[in-house]
């Protein structure tokens, strides 16, 4: 059987922007203000928490002893200091807006599907001059189950009245793989 791929699917971070280190830092100070002995290091940054959502994160902490009443307060700093770095080190890609009008030329629709916040989606595809490029997005607090379950790309497949086959998802990390084959979607594997 013949497919035809209508729709490229992107992962934001790790994908179209490397956030990874900025994330990484941005949480270990957050948790650096309640309690510093649940600080990260960089290989379980990799290993273990890459392409987890913060709310995930935190989760797992929790349960290495983390104090729940930390979490939301955690969060939100976290969120604060995402925001500064992300305005302080993000500008127009020039090499992404290429590729993008090359894809819009030929008549794909493109989506970006995160295990980010709505709020970091916008801020990074409006640095980076992309959303007037983008015909659907979708963030983590649009599903129930984020990213390792594929509820993110069955959502974006009914968003466009598509089939997985008709799609094409590119990904990143080990959770964002695992959730884009779920979906029975086409998936593209990049490393950076």
């Amino acid at each position: 059987m013949k497919y035809e791929i209508k729709a490229i699917i992107f992962d934001l971070d790790g994908v179209l922007v490397e956030t990874k280190d900025l994330h990484f830092e941005a949480l270990n100070k957050a948790i650096s203000k309640f309690d510093d002995n649940f600080i990260i290091n960089y290989q379980d940054h990799l290993s273990i928490f890459d392409g987890m959502s913060t709310k995930e994160k935190l989760k797992i902490l929790c349960e290495k002893g983390l104090r729940n009443e930390f979490v939301e307060k955690i969060s939100l700093l976290k969120q604060e200091i995402t925001n500064d770095l992300l305005n302080k080190y993000l500008t127009k890609n020039n090499e992404l807006i290429s590729l993008f009008e090359g894809l819009k030329d030929n008549g794909y629709l493109i989506a970006v599907a995160t295990n980010s916040i709505k709020k970091s989606l916008f801020q990074i595809l409006d640095k980076l001059e992309l959303l007037k490029y983008i015909d659907f997005s979708i963030s983590n607090e649009d599903v129930v189950m984020p990213k390792p379950h594929s509820e993110i790309y069955q959502k974006t497949f009914m968003h466009f009245g598509l089939n997985a086959k008709d799609c094409l998802i590119v990904e990143d990390s080990k959770i964002g793989r695992e959730a884009a084959y779920k979906s029975g979607a086409f998936v593209y594997e990049i490393d950076n």
